[in-house]
């Protein structure tokens, strides 16, 4: 099982690459990859944006930023967990607000020179503020984390791809009681680019002629279950509700590990949805 912590931070603060490589140590997987377009970087892009005589909101709705908040955003989604970091602007606090609205927990790390001058009402939205690393360490080792399949590495536009496919010819359901996922299509070499993303084998049925042989892939329990989260955003009403009435009918029949239901609720929004 891998946590997955998103950290969140300015690009000006040298401490994030450092806290996340601390971090790493305790067996946690830590999303950091923003810090690499360097601390000029919304400076740049504003620049860019005003020199071709652009609005903030036309700005917001060019290549580049629709390009940063895609990227962004997935990992956010994708993660269990966020570290806001101090000092830390707007960008910052709406990334900690997305995911403490996602019901994940988020632990905000004070500013190694002491307290902010200025308390803020509003952090307790977040699950803990932290004085230090060893508070942040001892906070992280000390939450009640559910049992977490892992998930292999994934981009966004892998993520958007296998949406796209499992919206036309996939299918979410309950099967003797174990949650599934599986894609089913005649185009073999479509079904093993998504069998490779899942990790999954590919299996094929050979129906009466004259039809195609169909191919299938897909993953099945907790593993599906955590596809399931990590895609959902991206597919339409109906796949969603499909995925939602899985999950509940999922969490009604567990006997095992029921202490975990409360995480599964909360991070598909079940409570507010039944």
């Amino acid at each position: 099982m891998t946590v997955s912590i998103y950290l969140i931070g300015s690009l000006r603060n040298p401490v994030v690459p450092t806290l996340a490589n601390e971090l790493r140590q305790d067996s946690l997987e830590v999303f950091d990859n923003w810090y690499s377009a360097g601390e000029r970087a919304d400076d740049a892009w504003r620049d860019y944006e005003r020199a071709r005589g652009h609005s903030y909101a036309e700005a917001l709705g060019n290549h580049s930023a629709k390009h940063v908040y895609a990227f962004d955003s997935f990992h956010l989604n994708r993660c269990h967990a966020a570290v806001l970091v101090l000092p830390a602007g707007r960008s910052g606090h709406l990334e900690a607000g997305v995911a403490a609205g996602q019901g994940k927990p988020v632990f905000m790390l004070l500013d190694p020179d002491g307290e902010p001058e200025r308390l803020d009402v509003m952090s307790q939205f977040l699950y803990r503020v932290c004085a230090n690393l060893d508070a942040l360490r001892t906070e992280i080792a000390g939450y009640p984390w559910p049992k977490l399949p892992d998930i292999p590495p994934l981009t966004a536009t892998d993520a958007q791809w296998l949406a796209g496919l499992l919206e036309g010819e996939g299918s979410f359901c309950i099967s003797n009681g174990v949650p599934r996922l599986v894609l089913q299509m005649t185009d073999r070499d479509v079904v093993q680019r998504a069998a490779n993303l899942f990790k999954s084998r590919v299996w094929s049925h050979t129906p009466e002629l004259p039809r195609k042989q169909v191919w299938s892939c897909g993953r099945a329990g907790l593993t599906a279950v955590e596809w399931m989260r990590i895609l959902r955003p991206y597919l339409g009403t109906r796949r969603q509700g499909q995925i939602v009435a899985t999950v509940q009918e999922w969490l009604a029949g567990r006997t095992r590990r029921t202490q975990d239901s409360q995480w599964w609720e909360t991070v598909f929004r079940l409570r507010q949805e039944s």
